[in-house]
């Protein structure tokens, strides 16, 4: 492994937090734990920097961390002085992972001290079933205005009327057009949990108001002004949804999901495994493994063939933080924690919980799983 990682301490009642993306989106604390992996770089470098694409299906698990990612996405866009420092300490971390979007996000919040001003983004953050999307639409813009200081933005994201889908594209249209991209550099949308906006759709009776969500995207797919995404995060594809649906809704459906890119969001990256092993060097009673533990470990690994992507020396950096996970269950805690109850958060749950048994050594430890 990197010794070089910029990874911070993992701090148990942190990482074990549950996410809201539109309550903790002026709250730096509440991120302050994020450290990127391969797959949430990708995910974050598709919204920074879009390309062919401007709206998304971020499809995860309970408890993968793309909330987390998706708050973190919507403070860099909104770059708030308060949310600064916090933003600058996590994009230190983007550095072993991703070069360019450690550039990009180091240009943003903490410009040279020759740039004339700070930018500023335009958000609406959303989560769950929104009864009224257009007013729903309208207040989040207003908050996130009000947010970075754009007094007269928001004055009029306030005023306008907004009785339909329309009135909101209106709006966001206006917005575009009268400050768009000076002083507002972006605009994303973000809406956690939208399954269980879909769910509620479905049971009202009211599935062809999804149409409603591919007027925003095509919102964004025609504003050329400024970077504009759309990011709607759920826990299975759109169609699985629809399955109690007529064949005309799913067929609907199938349609508008081919608006949207989609991004499977599993986690099983190698900086995954540095987060694990950053907790059991901090829940582990011994210090370092004895060696005939880290050299049988490595020994294990070879003869089953575990963690082939990882060099001889990253393997033994790995075994050696993890001690005293066996090889063994250290390479199938992702795997199994992707597939049940709240992933990431699985996994974390089961380790902070075998706090008083580590530490007996290697062999003494076995998997619960």
């Amino acid at each position: 492994m990197s010794n070089g990682m910029h990874s911070p301490v993992v701090d148990a009642q942190q990482i074990l937090r549950s996410i809201n993306v539109t309550l903790d989106s002026a709250t730096p604390e509440r991120i302050a734990h994020f450290v990127p992996t391969a797959k949430s770089t990708r995910l974050l470098r598709s919204w920074m920097l879009p390309g062919h694409s401007s709206s998304y299906f971020v499809v995860a698990p309970y408890g993968t961390g793309k909330s987390l990612a998706a708050a973190f996405f919507v403070q860099v866009v909104e770059n708030l002085e308060q949310s600064r420092d916090v933003l600058g300490r996590i994009t230190e971390r983007f550095t072993d992972v991703d070069a360019a979007l450690t550039d990009e996000l180091r240009s943003r919040v903490h410009p040279d001290q020759g740039a004339l001003f700070i930018q500023h983004g335009a958000t609406v953050a959303l989560s769950g079933f929104q009864s009224d999307l257009p007013a729903a639409i309208r207040e989040a813009l207003a908050a996130s205005l009000k947010r970075t200081g754009n007094r007269t933005a928001a004055a009029l994201a306030s005023r306008q009327p907004v009785n339909s889908m329309n009135d909101a594209i209106k709006l966001l249209s206006a917005i575009r057009d009268r400050f768009c991209p000076d002083p507002i550099d972006r605009i994303a949308i973000v809406w956690d949990e939208f399954g269980r906006h879909l769910e509620e759709l479905v049971i009202r009776g009211a599935a062809a108001s999804l149409a409603d969500v591919q007027t925003l995207a095509e919102f964004c797919a025609r504003t050329k002004r400024v970077p504009t995404t759309l990011a709607l995060l759920l826990h299975q594809g759109l169609s699985r949804y629809a399955t109690n649906t007529s064949v005309t809704v799913q067929r609907e459906w199938k349609k508008i999901e081919g608006r949207f890119e989609t991004i499977q969001f599993v986690d099983d990256s190698k900086e995954l495994y540095q987060i694990v092993g950053q907790i059991m060097r901090q829940i582990r009673s011994s210090k370092r493994p004895p060696p005939r533990a880290l050299t049988r470990g490595l020994l294990t690994c070879q003869r089953v063939g575990l963690f082939g992507d990882f060099s001889p020396e990253e393997t033994e950096q790995m075994l050696s933080d993890a001690y005293p996970l066996e090889p063994i269950t250290l390479y199938l805690l992702p795997r199994v924690s992707s597939r049940v109850a709240q992933n990431e958060r699985t996994l974390f749950t089961y380790l902070y919980s075998q706090n008083k048994r580590f530490g007996d050594g290697f062999d003494t430890v076995v998997s619960r799983i």
